[in-house]
């Protein structure tokens, strides 16, 4: 071990958590000047689990959500291997059930979030297998992502039962029994999710151990009979989610995703965004003067970065060995990379149109003195520039800079346009905003008190604005 706050290209800044599988820690990209998780594992001593270590992390690198915590690259060292991926400030939903039973509002949130995220991972035959709390971050917005995909397979893959694993919380039956698992595996383990956030009661858990007999034969008891004031709908969705046989529960997402929009719709406006107020007492603190740490040498001095390339085409063998070889290469790729875009002049950026806001507040009401149009939009812009990229913005108010880049060409016709509305007839306000793109028109509400800070008005337009993008 080295005092060397490095990974391959990525400074190490400190320890984010620490597990049986390896450590997390926060890194930073100045390539790209954002900061990464980086997570460490030993690697096994046979090599052909290397391989399939990296084939896993082309996989699930494939997987794109905004619900899922993305795999930028894999450094790899001779005893060591480490996943850089998206850095996710918050908590995960652990260190929240910890300390708090949530609200119904938010629990719906969660599994709607979990929902889209399975969607996503079915999409490219992926089986998460592993649905705990320590595996869903709960982020600044009030959102949540699913992360560690470290056990997933391709769904119909055959695997030694030795190799399936899972977490006592959210074990399936078929996976406890050894059987070939699927998408249904991981609804099961939503469903007992569901259930322990509504009640604090892990159903199949007794004394702390897993209950065999528990899993296997009884069935929990209804949530109608623990929780007061259920939402019209959730004891059966749970409930259909729990069922012992895989072909007794929701076929696919689609369903569970329909169910849990309209579960949604009976509960209150007024308490939308429940989660962010529920966990972010238990948000890990985000220091300036983190202290460098020690890494592994071989991942230090000699770790060598797989960057996920489509492995039926095998970019490296064209890639120079000696590092001057190899800027002179990145210097000539990018001077062409530029000549063409700017011989083409091909947009890179989304154009969005947001529309004049329309504002009305009544005489007695008082809302934190940032709040204007202009500033609503550039919450609604920082947004939506996160979740898709860069974007071209007109519109009245908050336009990009830079507005005559393609006036001569049919290009300037806006790729989506958003309206944006907010009502304050009292002491709570109403927001409303709505998307447009093509053939897509979908709008989200949310319930804001007047005298609420700053930052809670932003959050929430941040995640008013998210719920558009899903």
């Amino acid at each position: 071990m080295s005092m060397s706050a490095r990974i391959g290209p990525y400074s190490v800044l400190r320890l984010i958590n620490s597990g049986g599988q390896g450590g997390v820690y926060l890194g930073y990209d100045s390539r790209l000047q954002r900061r990464v998780a980086i997570k460490l594992y030993r690697l096994p001593e046979e090599r052909t689990q290397h391989k399939k270590f990296l084939k896993e992390a082309q996989l699930i690198a494939r997987i794109q959500s905004s619900r899922v915590v993305q795999i930028y690259d894999v450094i790899v060292g001779d005893e060591n291997i480490a996943l850089i991926m998206e850095y996710v400030p918050g908590c995960d939903l652990q260190e929240v059930l910890n300390e708090v039973k949530l609200s119904a509002a938010s629990a719906l949130s969660i599994a709607a979030d979990l929902a889209a995220a399975l969607a996503a991972a079915r999409a490219q035959g992926i089986v998460h297998r592993d649905l705990k709390p320590r595996n869903i971050l709960v982020t600044a917005s009030g959102r949540v992502k699913l992360t560690d995909f470290g056990i997933a397979s391709q769904k119909g893959r055959s695997e030694s039962p030795a190799r399936i694993e899972a977490s006592a919380s959210c074990i399936s039956p078929e996976q406890f029994l050894e059987k070939e698992v699927d998408l249904r595996s991981d609804l099961f383990a939503l469903g007992a999710l569901l259930y322990r956030m509504l009640t604090s009661i892990q159903p199949f858990i007794s004394e702390g151990r897993l209950d065999p007999d528990k899993l296997l034969t009884h069935t929990p008891p209804s949530l109608e009979l623990l929780v007061p004031d259920l939402p019209a709908g959730l004891a059966e969705l749970v409930a259909s989610l729990l069922q012992k046989e895989p072909d007794d529960r929701p076929a696919d997402t689609q369903q569970v995703r329909y169910a849990l929009r309209e579960i949604t719709r009976g509960i209150p406006l007024s308490v939308s965004g429940s989660l962010l107020e529920e966990s972010r007492p238990y948000f890990r603190g985000e220091s300036a003067s983190d202290a460098p740490l020690v890494m592994p040498d071989d991942l230090r001095r000699g770790g060598r970065s797989h960057f996920l390339l489509n492995p039926r085409f095998p970019l490296r063998r064209f890639i120079p060995s000696s590092s001057l070889a190899r800027l002179v290469m990145a210097l000539g790729t990018c001077a062409l990379i530029a000549a063409i875009a700017k011989a083409l002049l091909i947009p890179s950026q989304i154009r969005i149109h947001i529309e004049q806001p329309v504002t009305k507040f009544s005489s007695e009401v008082i809302t934190p003195h940032e709040v204007s149009e202009l500033w609503i939009v550039e919450q609604i812009k920082a947004t939506v520039s996160g979740e898709v990229g860069e974007i071209l913005v007109t519109g009245p108010v908050g336009a990009t800079p830079v507005r005559t880049l393609f006036a001569t060409r049919q290009e300037h016709v806006p790729d989506e346009q958003l309206s944006v509305s907010l009502r304050c007839p009292g002491p709570w306000c109403l927001l409303s905003v709505s998307r447009r793109a093509e053939d897509l028109l979908v709008s989200r509400q949310a319930v804001l008190l007047s005298d609420m800070s700053t930052e809670h008005w932003r959050q929430t337009i941040q995640s008013v604005t998210l719920d558009l993008y899903e």
